[in-house]
C-alpha cells in the first residue's frame, strides 16, 4: 500500500516539472527577445573588435541561458551551485526546486521593466544580470552529457564561421 502512496505521490508531483517547462520556455523566448541585440563585450568596449567577439560569443551564451532556463526547471532534486573555475570549489549555495517559483515571477518582472525600460543602460544591465545568473544556477543543473553535446556543436559552428569567413574574404578580394 505504501508503494501505491508513492506511486501515487511522484505522479502528483510530474504535473509541476511541465509548467515549471511550459514557463521556463516563455521567459528564454521573454529574455531572447528583450536581449537582442546581446552584446556584452561592445557595451563594455566600444570598438569593432569587441563587436567580432560578441558575434561569436555573446549569441552562443544568450542560447546557452534559454537552455539552461529549461535545465533549471527540470530539475528534479537540489544542486548545488559552485563558482566555476579549476579545481575543487567551495560551493557558493544550494539551489533547491523551492526557488523556481519565486526567482521565476522575478525574472518575468525584470523582463517586464527591461522590455518596457526607456534606458538602454538599465536593459543591458538586467538582460547582463539575467543572463549571468542563469549560466551561474543552470551550469550545474545540465548533465555532463549534454554540455559535451553542446561544447562540440559549438566548435563545430565556430570552425565553420571561421572558415566562412576566411573563404568570403578571399573571393571578396
Amino acid at each position: 500500500m505504501s508503494a501505491r502512496v508513492n506511486t501515487s505521490n511522484s505522479r502528483s508531483r510530474r504535473p509541476g516539472i511541465y509548467i515549471r517547462r511550459a514557463f521556463s520556455v516563455l521567459l528564454g523566448m521573454s529574455l531572447y527577445t528583450v536581449a537582442r541585440p546581446f552584446e556584452p563585450s561592445y557595451w563594455l568596449l566600444k570598438s569593432e573588435a569587441s563587436l567580432l567577439i560578441d558575434r561569436f560569443v555573446s549569441t552562443i551564451a544568450l542560447l546557452c541561458a534559454c537552455y539552461f532556463q529549461w535545465a533549471v526547471a527540470s530539475l528534479r532534486r537540489p544542486v548545488t551551485v559552485t563558482y566555476p573555475g579549476p579545481g575543487e570549489q567551495p560551493p557558493l549555495f544550494v539551489w533547491r526546486l523551492a526557488n523556481f517559483w519565486p526567482c521565476a515571477l522575478c525574472e518575468f518582472l525584470l523582463l517586464v521593466v527591461a522590455y518596457c525600460e526607456t534606458s538602454e543602460v538599465a536593459r543591458r544591465t538586467i538582460v547582463s544580470g539575467l543572463v549571468l545568473g542563469l549560466w551561474l544556477v543552470g551550469l550545474p543543473a545540465t548533465p555532463e552529457s549534454t554540455k559535451r553535446a553542446i561544447w562540440d556543436e559549438v566548435k563545430r559552428e565556430a570552425a565553420e564561421q571561421i572558415l566562412h569567413a576566411l573563404t568570403a574574404r578571399r573571393v571578396g578580394c
